[in-house]
């Protein structure tokens, strides 16, 4: 997709990069208020392959610096339930805790808004329900590149 700055490259995965996506994907789900659920490979794999079938509406950006991986970001696109508008949603946005100085935030950001203009959506969601610590920095990130903040997550297990 794109070259940027720190030599971080992001890309759409393919389907050689199923082990790479699950280890990023379990590092993510420890950060999660679902840490406490077993992490489940299968469905984890059963949404990559529904992503590689449907990239119209599906996707997975894999972000990468000095040959590694260091981020992830499963996004989707659909109409808004009330109107004909195509709203684009960062499913799952993670980047490892190693990686956090490069610019692998960044790039996944700006892929994610490329995606989300070739599928002609009117609008992109960034939702942040890790319930981390660092949760209100990740706002930072997002109000400085132009996102709003347009309500919370709330959530309660039943």
């Amino acid at each position: 997709m794109t070259q940027g700055n720190n030599q971080v490259r992001v890309r759409m995965i393919t389907s050689d990069d199923m082990d790479t996506l699950l280890r990023l994907y379990r590092a993510a789900h420890a950060f999660t208020t679902y840490k406490d659920l077993p992490f489940d490979d299968q469905q984890v794999i059963d949404a990559t392959w529904h992503a590689l079938a449907n990239p119209k509406t599906h996707g997975v950006i894999l972000a990468e610096a000095g040959g590694e991986a260091t981020g992830v970001l499963y996004v989707n696109a659909s109409r808004v339930l009330f109107t004909d508008i195509v709203c684009a949603q960062a499913i799952v946005f993670w980047v490892s805790l190693e990686s956090r100085a490069t610019r692998s935030a960044v790039q996944l950001l700006r892929a994610f808004e490329a995606w989300g203009k070739n599928r002609n959506a009117s609008e992109l969601q960034l939702h942040v329900t890790t319930g981390a610590a660092n949760s209100m920095d990740v706002g930072k990130l997002f109000r400085r590149k132009g996102y709003s903040f347009t309500g919370g997550n709330y959530s309660v297990r039943l």
